[in-house]
């Protein structure tokens, strides 16, 4: 009998998570052979061994070998050590300021435009999510965010803005004609088997979305 294949390299990843989604497209991305778990992102408590990898349990969590990689940050600083995934660095520094912006303005205002407790602020929010989109159309080029070259400025773009469908149904958020740019870059990007693989099925995402609320039907 043929004994199944065991992994060295495995990744466990929340469903509907962005931070997930980074880590499944780098690690398809880096061409190193891999298998993906995904989990639930409903609260519910997750298994028991995985607590031995991330204590606390926070995903997405990379198994290399022995060594537990625990978040997606942590695990982009892993992969760059594959040759292959260095064709997602061509210039390092002209990533760094993009990236930093998307984490610290981007992704943040998207999880505040999801959280009701910001109700009363949220047609400034709406305003700020317009000016953000504005500022990437006049940032990006074609067909990637650098250029010629898809990298990890688009890898973390791209995720945050698959929440679009979320916005919405909230507040009929839409991605203006006026952002041809953006629009192009996504249907680029989502061409790309690693981020079709990651990609989100918009049906079960607000279904999920809604069952958090507590108003799944």
């Amino acid at each position: 009998h043929m004994q199944a294949k065991i992994m060295d390299t495995e990744l466990y990843v929340a469903q509907f998570c962005p931070q997930s989604q980074r880590a499944v497209i780098a690690l398809i991305e880096s061409g190193i052979e891999h298998k993906v778990q995904i989990f639930p992102n409903n609260g519910s408590r997750l298994p028991r061994w995985l607590y031995d990898l991330s204590p606390q349990g926070c995903l997405p969590v990379l198994k290399d070998g022995n060594t537990a990689v625990i978040n997606s940050d942590a695990i982009e600083v892993h992969l760059e050590k594959s040759p292959k995934i260095h064709k997602l660095s061509p210039a390092k520094k002209k990533q760094y300021a993009p990236i930093m912006h998307c984490k610290t303005k981007l992704e943040p205002l998207v999880a505040q435009l999801t959280d009701t407790a910001n109700e009363k602020i949220f047609p400034l929010l709406v305003k700020l999510f317009y000016h953000e989109l504005d500022a990437l159309e006049s940032s990006i080029k074609t067909p990637y965010y650098l250029g010629s070259t898809f990298s990890w400025v688009d890898i973390h773009y791209w995720t945050i803005l698959q929440q679009l469908p979320l916005l919405e149904y909230l507040h009929g958020i839409q991605l203006p004609s006026s952002c041809p740019n953006i629009r192009n870059w996504m249907e680029k990007c989502s061409k790309r088997p690693s981020c079709s693989r990651a990609s989100i099925d918009t049906k079960a995402y607000l279904y999920w979305f809604e069952s958090l609320r507590g108003r799944g039907n």
